[in-house]
């Protein structure tokens, strides 16, 4: 559980609801976690806006070329930053992300690293009334891992259900 204040939300309603990769926690699932939400079709822009108001401070945009927004943590932004101007070229295994694309929003967690407010900002989308989850799933996996999903469903009710434990 988490509890700190949120865009109006107090301490004590925040601690009402789990992290949302607690069930991966505690089946010591990855290595890395993952959550997608689908909202509908026409909602796509809306998604983006709504993910803006919502988006923890931790979080540093990142424009892609093909229409997709990404954010990423910021010790992973300062590292690329960092590795670009020394002309390194490597990858960075441990990261968090949460990425936009077509009315998909997506978290990823590479080897378990959270970062703080990921579910509060879940909590935000779900319970925003300008959108429509069409369905959403939590999963583990990672390069050379099988894929485990270990929640899903088709509305943002029930995902707030899932973070009640």
């Amino acid at each position: 559980m988490f509890s700190f204040e949120f865009d109006g939300c107090s301490i004590e309603r925040m601690a009402l609801f789990r992290d949302w990769f607690w069930q991966l926690e505690a089946t010591g699932l990855g290595p890395d976690h993952f959550v997608i939400v689908r909202v509908l079709p026409n909602q796509a822009e809306i998604l983006l806006r709504v993910a803006c108001h919502f988006m923890p401070v931790v979080f540093v945009a990142e424009d892609l070329a093909d229409g997709c927004q990404r954010f990423i943590d910021q010790r992973t932004y300062d590292s690329l930053n960092s590795m670009q101007k020394a002309g390194v070229v490597s990858n960075i295994y441990i990261s968090s992300s949460i990425e936009i694309r077509e009315g998909i929003l997506s978290i990823e967690n590479t080897y378990a690293r959270h970062e703080d407010g990921e579910t509060a900002f879940l909590i935000g989308l779900l319970q925003s009334s300008d959108l429509s989850v069409q369905d959403w799933r939590v999963f583990a996996g990672g390069s050379g891992y099988d894929s485990i999903e270990v929640a899903r469903g088709d509305s943002a009710a029930s995902f707030l259900e899932y973070l009640k434990g």
